[in-house]
């Protein structure tokens, strides 16, 4: 059951939007990620429906100068959509600055001081835990499906919480979202083995396009996915060109590919499969045609992909439920980040150190872009082989660096809270950090030597206090 508290906060924010004059403008400032891309879209959606003049904008981070560039917009409603929680007092210094009418964060991060005179939605203040629930698409779509009647919205939401890893254990209004979904006849649920997760994709891609869990040597490597759909007897291709799908396959070969996947990931070492970890719940868009939206994770990663790769508003027009020439484009930058993570990923496997409890990714002096840094954190936080421990991704954004940061519900428990490490590194070097206990980030304005001995001090700190 959904907080009250939550959904009458969600619908007091309806209603504020619905009160802007339709001779004014509302702005709307969103994060870069699956998740606040598909928020983008809701609001893009619902704004559009109920005829209201907008802006929709997309950053990385708020910093100082983004908050700032945001409220010189004349706006009557500023709408900060999945950040904001961590930044509440450079959010009400520079709302008094620039004689902000009226502000409005739906976000569901760590809040980091007092809201005062901005309105803050955010299941945290309902005892709801954020990092696992009622990620930002959750709530944007849920006060368009209320104002609008319109079943898309659940999609929206549910999209945004694949990106977030939401949805394969869904609480609170995320739940109910997803409930939604189903009676509208929007989505359906199924369950399978995360290697036929991709449903759509040629099935030598699918089976090896699979980062949870991340099996180093196999993921992402679609000769491996090629030799193992040909070992197990099956024809790659089903006609006239054309690649067969997880979908076209029997279920004799779906067990045969099953059984030449399993020898090989034991042949790499991995000896500590358990059946838990490798099936998963999937989510099928029922009302959609194009077969990179027809499931929420492939969905999901194309809207990432848009962020990832710097085409926010693709993302955003695309999750919106605006389709045409926009899904084209999608498609080949869905296809050039699966080529950019698979490199990304090689620089990782050749980098990374374990220290303890620790995996330390150094990427500064690389070409990974810093919009990966959360997608490379996530990847190695589901590794099979790296999932007790913190995951620590550094890269360098022009003149800042960029820290994004994952751990175990297991170190969590032990008192870890990645948050406040990100706050205390961002305090030392300057620039700004926070997020959630187990996924969290910063971006920091300094760099030396000791930068990495410091993380490491404040995680083995946080793990003994």
């Amino acid at each position: 059951m959904a907080s009250q508290g939550l959904l009458k906060s969600l619908e007091d924010a309806g209603n504020k939007i619905s009160e802007v004059s339709d001779d004014r403008y509302i702005a709307v400032l969103t994060h870069y990620d699956a998740d606040g891309l598909s928020a983008g879209g809701a609001f893009l959606r619902l704004l559009d429906s109920l005829g209201k003049k907008y802006i929709i904008r997309s950053v990385t981070d708020l910093s100082d100068e983004n908050i700032k560039s945001f409220f010189k917009l004349d706006a009557d409603l500023h709408i900060i959509s999945d950040l904001g929680s961590g930044e509440l007092e450079s959010i009400s210094k520079y709302k008094n600055l620039y004689n902000v009418r009226e502000v409005l964060i739906i976000d569901h991060h760590k809040v980091n001081g007092e809201h005062g005179d901005v309105t803050l939605v955010n299941p945290e203040l309902y005892g709801v835990d954020g990092g696992s629930a009622d990620c930002a698409a959750v709530l944007a779509s849920y006060i368009g499906y209320k104002l609008m009647d319109d079943p898309y919205f659940t999609e929206i939401g549910l999209v945004g919480a694949t990106g977030d890893m939401q949805i394969y254990d869904p609480k609170d209004l995320t739940f109910k979202v997803l409930e939604d979904a189903i009676s509208e006849g929007v989505a359906r649920k199924i369950r399978d083995f995360v290697f036929f997760q991709n449903r759509s994709l040629p099935i030598f891609k699918a089976i090896t396009w699979t980062y949870v869990p991340y099996i180093p040597g196999f993921s992402g490597r679609d000769d491996v996915g090629l030799r193992l759909v040909k070992k197990a007897g099956i024809e790659v291709e089903k006609g006239s060109g054309v690649y067969k799908t997880v979908d076209d396959l029997s279920d004799y070969e779906k067990n045969r590919l099953l059984e030449e996947i399993l020898h090989y990931i034991l042949g790499l070492g991995v000896d500590d499969l358990k059946p838990r970890d490798l099936m998963s719940d999937i989510i099928v868009f029922t009302k959609e045609e194009h077969y990179l939206l027809r499931y929420s994770l492939d969905f999901s990663n194309l809207v990432s992909a848009a962020g990832r790769l710097g085409k926010d508003f693709l993302g955003i027009v695309v999750s919106s439920g605006i389709r045409g020439d926009f899904v084209r484009e999608m498609e080949e930058i869905y296809e050039e980040r699966r080529k950019l993570l698979g490199k990304y990923l090689s620089y990782v496997e050749a980098t990374k150190k374990v220290v303890d409890d620790v995996v330390i990714v150094d990427l500064r002096d690389t070409d990974v872009s810093p919009r990966f840094g959360g997608t490379i954190s996530t990847i190695l936080s589901k590794s099979l082989i790296y999932s007790d421990k913190v995951v620590l991704v550094l890269l360098r954004n022009v003149d800042k660096i960029k820290i994004s940061a994952r751990a175990p519900k297991s170190l969590v428990d032990q008192g870890l809270n990645l948050s406040e490490i990100m706050k205390d590194v961002a305090r030392k070097y300057g620039g700004h950090g926070g997020g959630h206990n187990v996924a969290a980030g910063a971006s920091i304005l300094g760099d030396d030597d000791s930068l990495i001995d410091y993380l490491l001090e404040l995680v083995k700190s946080s793990l003994s206090t």
